[in-house]
């Protein structure tokens, strides 16, 4: 297949422009949220402007997931025992669902299996940081990171199946047939999403450099390479799908040489991640 490279590119550049900005309440929550001096009332009052937002964050501390004792019914109160980064990460999952819901995803990479992959990315990073560090401060950080980091692939469409059956015949991951074929790749466009979304330098590094985390920059290195550990362990393990079959063994053992997670640590997360998984949906409400 012959493609003129500079047209595509053109297109690519054409399907970002056209992707809708994130609502104004994501850019307002997110604000708040990387500010020191925020208050849970300041994030309340932004939040509460948005009914479904609102709803969301009592239905989801009133949840299971928290097994609280007593109804909560006050939305300040409800931020103060989720926190910041868990009110920013539902907020951010639903706001890029709405704008995703707009644009054709490829035929070859479902819907349901693309976001069950990239859930199960973020738990599983989140999963093998935790065994590595010890620390649960990042588990909603990870699971955004998940969320996000194969947006890149929507702007593909059904060129996509081009990829797929490159990657099949010759047995190189996605990405490689992605620049094969195209010249540049789905990390190169998520990053682009990621810039016209104005998400922080970490979502930025995760998105645009998960199978180059050389590249990233050296203070979100590890939670790079640890939110590639997460997608590859997915890919492995068929935890959703997003069209790779052919997982790289080299930057497996790049990745585990990088994070400090051995084969066994690895493999250890295997017991409960289904579950995880499962919660990690019902959080998200994807």
């Amino acid at each position: 297949m012959i493609v003129d490279k500079k047209s595509y590119k053109e297109q690519i550049d054409s399907f970002v422009e056209a992707i809708p900005e994130l609502s104004v309440t994501a850019s307002q929550v997110v604000e708040i949220c990387s500010r020191i001096d925020s208050t849970p009332e300041d994030l309340s009052q932004v939040v509460s402007e948005d009914s479904v937002l609102s709803e969301h964050v009592l239905k989801l501390v009133n949840s299971a997931y928290y097994s609280l004792v007593s109804e909560v019914t006050s939305l300040t109160r409800a931020i103060t025992m989720l926190g910041f980064n868990t009110v920013k990460s539902i907020t951010l999952s639903k706001a890029v669902n709405k704008a995703v819901a707009r644009l054709n995803f490829p035929q070859v990479l479902p819907m349901a299996g693309f976001w069950r992959h990239s859930i199960s990315t973020g738990v599983a990073a989140g999963m093998l940081s935790r065994v590595k560090q010890g620390s649960t401060t990042q588990r909603e950080d990870f699971l955004i990171c998940g969320l996000l980091h194969d947006l890149g692939k929507m702007a593909f469409v059904e060129s996509y199946t081009e990829v797929i059956s490159l990657s099949e015949h010759t047995q190189i991951t996605p990405i490689e047939a992605e620049r094969e074929l195209y010249g540049f790749d789905h990390q190169q466009v998520g990053l682009k999403i990621a810039r016209k979304w104005q998400f922080n330098d970490t979502i930025r590094n995760c998105i645009g450099f998960h199978h180059e985390v050389d590249r990233s920059e050296e203070v979100d290195k590890i939670q790079t390479a640890f939110l590639a550990l997460g997608d590859v362990y997915a890919n492995i393990y068929d935890l959703g799908y997003a069209g790779n079959f052919y997982p790289s063994e080299t930057e497996l053992n790049h990745l585990l040489t990088l994070t400090g997670v051995s084969w066994a640590e690895f493999r250890s997360i295997g017991k409960d991640i289904e579950a995880e998984v499962l919660k990690a949906g019902v959080f998200l409400q994807l």
